[in-house]
């Protein structure tokens, strides 16, 4: 609501936008951490913003 009363609505949908993906990638890899309970599990993330789950 901010964003968009001061005039900054593509800084606001971009912040919006790395919050959703921030979200989802820990949503996974808690997920991954909770299926490997055993394991240290790791997380390869690259320049591109892709990333995977390993564990050691």
């Amino acid at each position: 609501m901010i964003a968009h009363a001061t005039g900054h609505e593509i800084a606001g949908t971009l912040v919006d936008a790395f919050s959703l993906a921030a979200t989802s990638m820990s949503n996974r890899l808690y997920n991954y951490n909770k299926a490997h309970k055993h394991s240290k599990v790791y997380i390869d993330l690259n320049y591109t913003s892709t990333y995977l789950f390993h564990t050691f």
